[in-house]
């Protein structure tokens, strides 16, 4: 099974974005109490309570997981589906004994504005313009009605309007803000695939040269046989060493035109330690172990990429470690890779999910292919990556 592709960026950007909206709508969800519980009197308790709670609830689940568990879509769209649903039924929260002022305006209102940029993190883009338009629409015969206000249609296309234009404003800004991060995340994606061809290709030349060199001294022992053959029974074996090595000759020239699917992993070593020194020549790289072990494309692409993308992460979060260390141990029951520096290190708890785009790709990718990955981190005590696969 191919591995999954990574959207590090991408990740990234809505974490980001998701934390700014949360710490927003926290902020003017207090006006929209304020407002509601000024309108209280003028309100059926049973549907004001029911809606209001829902409202609150929805926010206080977007906020908690976007700060804590990082999935965060199914309370974008609560949070959405709560404010239209308020604004469909506007017509049973009022009651019917008491008279509206003349500046009277439904305190929905003043959630509608953010529960239509929550769309953008609810739901794909064609719905995103769907509640950029329906909500507005909803307003307008709200509004116009006895128990909206009864605005005159003028205002209430006017309030609908700055609604739509202040939504689609951010909506834009935010959907724009992804599909570069999409873009940045297919980049990145080539570039390492292209990276991973180059390895593959390396590894198979690798691989050909050593079968090639064995099939050059098979072919000069049984000239030497051949040459030296003075009996019938001398004869008899260079006969048979020379259809062995014609057989081995043809079933190499036979895979010629398409390269294997899986190589030796001493095959990948030279280009992955190539990469690692590469990036920076602090790194310290030991290979350990002679045994020669059969991975398959995916396998080691996936751990080339991993040990790969440890090794940024170090360079980029831990810049003023002393101590880069990459040890790659190959025995016979397995493989395995540790990445090592002496950096600050970070709490695991206070880093954000989304935010851990390595980690995401490392642990999903290589669980595809059957590598176990494990991060032990802690402040003041560095960082470590290790990677297992046994076959």
């Amino acid at each position: 099974m191919e591995p999954e592709k990574p959207q590090i960026a991408l990740a990234r950007i809505d974490g980001l974005l998701n934390r700014v909206f949360a710490i927003g709508v926290l902020i003017l969800t207090f006006d929209v109490a304020q407002n509601a519980f000024r309108q209280i009197d003028y309100l059926n308790p049973f549907w004001f309570w029911g809606t209001f709670s829902a409202l609150i609830v929805s926010i206080g689940g977007l906020v908690f997981s976007t700060f804590f568990s990082g999935k965060s879509s199914y309370w974008f769209r609560a949070v959405v589906l709560v404010t239209l649903f308020t604004l469909l039924t506007w017509g049973f929260q009022m009651r019917n004994d008491v008279a509206l002022p003349t500046d009277y305006k439904p305190w929905i209102w003043w959630a509608l504005g953010y529960a239509l940029v929550a769309a953008v993190g609810a739901w794909a883009k064609e719905w995103v313009y769907v509640s950029l338009i329906f909500g507005p629409a909803i307003w307008i015969l709200v509004v116009t009605t006895p128990s909206g206000g009864s605005a005159s249609l003028f205002t209430a296309i006017q309030d609908s309007l700055y609604t739509f234009f202040f939504s689609l404003a951010i909506s834009l800004l935010v959907l724009e803000l992804k599909d570069r991060a999409i873009k940045l995340d297919s980049e990145n994606d080539l570039v390492l695939q292209s990276s991973l061809e180059r390895v593959r290709l390396e590894a198979i030349r690798i691989e050909r040269a050593h079968i090639n060199s064995m099939l050059i001294d098979k072919s000069i022992s049984t000239l030497n046989v051949a040459a030296n053959a003075l009996t019938s029974k001398q004869k008899s074996v260079a006969v048979e060493m020379a259809r062995d090595a014609i057989s081995h000759l043809e079933g190499e020239m036979s895979r010629g035109a398409t390269p294997p699917d899986s190589f030796g992993s001493k095959a990948i070593l030279t280009p992955l330690v190539n990469a690692i020194y590469n990036r920076s020549p602090d790194w310290k790289v030991t290979v350990k172990g002679e045994t020669e072990l059969q991975l398959s494309y995916h396998l080691a692409t996936g751990i080339y990429e991993a040990t790969i993308l440890a090794v940024n992460n170090s360079l980029a979060h831990a810049p003023a470690a002393t101590v880069r260390k990459v040890n790659i141990n190959l025995r016979n029951r397995g493989l395995k890779i540790v990445v090592h520096d002496n950096g600050g290190g970070f709490r695991m708890s206070s880093v954000h999910k989304t935010a851990l785009g390595v980690r995401w790709t490392i642990f999903r990718r290589l669980a595809s292919v059957g590598v176990k990955a494990k991060l032990d981190t802690s402040l003041g005590k560095g960082t470590t990556w290790i990677f297992e696969w046994y076959p």
